[in-house]
């Protein structure tokens, strides 16, 4: 799927929520980082919220991607008399013609809702704005998602880690991964969950000279944050889930690079070139090398890609870009 295959509109409206969510992301790395109130939970940061909502309006652009009509309420649906719902509405009801409840009101409905949810339901919608992307897109969206087993005791013991076990079947990974951002999308829409740890404002209050942590030995800095450790870089925030899988498994989710991998994934797929250090956000950089550790406090994302290499010898990870010749 190209721009030139998507409509005009589709990609006017997807350009102004990503710029939407990118000054949402903007304006909640404003708000104070760690705050020394005792009163104040800081692992659950109101600027999480913004995070958490710049997540939700970027994830419902795969709704928009999938949908190739405008959406009809079942019941109307249901009452058309347009040519196109009658032939809809005909074609699902002839998968129950020869069988023994072919006229039960029951069985008809139940054919009648599942082909109205394949035609104009959002979890269709959702999944096929995925699964249309450019295969590089799609492939650099789920490699952001890692999930493997955990044992039964994970049930129990929340705050323990335990080995994990990978998912054996590359389709069944496929499909979780893809059912969990749904599921995301869905948790921010229906259950008011409006929580996403993608920041850490508790790094933000670095002690200077290794002091004691107050209010007058701190250097204020960023909520965001970079880790080197041995030439290897990552982003910090990895948020991580834990979700029920059969009887007695676990899921573990951890997402990778976020939210900034669904921004590069949307504008790939709207073919507008996109830099992630384009969004205006301070960076803390914590590099370990061996037993030296060297932390800078505050470095702006524009800044961040020459400040690593120059001091560290690495780079930032590319990213996904729309190729030069687009």
């Amino acid at each position: 799927m190209t721009k030139h295959q998507i409509a005009s509109k589709t990609v006017e409206q997807i350009k102004a929520r990503l710029h939407l969510a990118q000054r949402i992301l903007e304006d909640s790395d404003s708000l104070p980082g760690w705050s020394f109130n005792p009163n104040v939970d800081n692992f659950a940061h109101e600027r999480h919220e913004r995070e958490a909502l710049t997540e939700y309006l970027l994830l419902t652009c795969f709704d928009k991607l999938g949908q190739h009509r405008d959406f009809m309420p079942f019941a109307n649906w249901i009452n058309s008399q347009k040519s196109q719902a009658k032939s809809e509405r005909a074609a699902a009801l002839e998968s129950l013609r020869n069988q023994q409840d072919c006229c039960d009101p029951e069985a008809m409905t139940r054919v009648l809702l599942k082909r109205h949810s394949e035609l104009y339901g959002v979890g269709a919608a959702f999944e096929a704005g995925i699964e249309h992307l450019p295969e590089v897109a799609r492939a650099h969206l789920l490699d952001a998602i890692r999930v493997s087993k955990l044992p039964p005791e994970a049930k129990v013991n929340l705050n323990t880690s335990y080995p994990s076990k990978p998912i054996d079947d590359p389709k069944e990974e496929h499909r979780l991964k893809v059912r969990y951002l749904y599921s995301r999308r869905n948790s921010f829409t229906h259950n008011l969950a409006q929580f996403l740890g993608a920041s850490t404002p508790m790094l933000s209050a670095w002690p200077l000279n290794g002091q004691t942590v107050t209010p007058e030995t701190v250097a204020p800095g960023a909520s965001w944050s970079v880790y080197v450790i041995d030439k290897s870089l990552a982003y910090g925030g990895t948020p991580s889930e834990r979700r029920p899988y059969g009887e007695d498994e676990l899921l573990n989710f951890t997402l990778r690079g976020w939210p900034f991998v669904l921004f590069e994934v949307l504008y790939y797929a709207i073919d507008i070139p996109f830099d992630r250090t384009s969004i205006n956000l301070k960076f803390s950089v914590m590099a370990t090398q061996g037993d030296q550790v060297d932390y800078l406090n505050s470095v702006a994302h524009s800044d961040l890609a020459h400040t690593v290499h120059e001091r560290y010898g690495v780079h930032l990870p590319k990213g996904l870009r729309v190729p030069d010749h687009v």
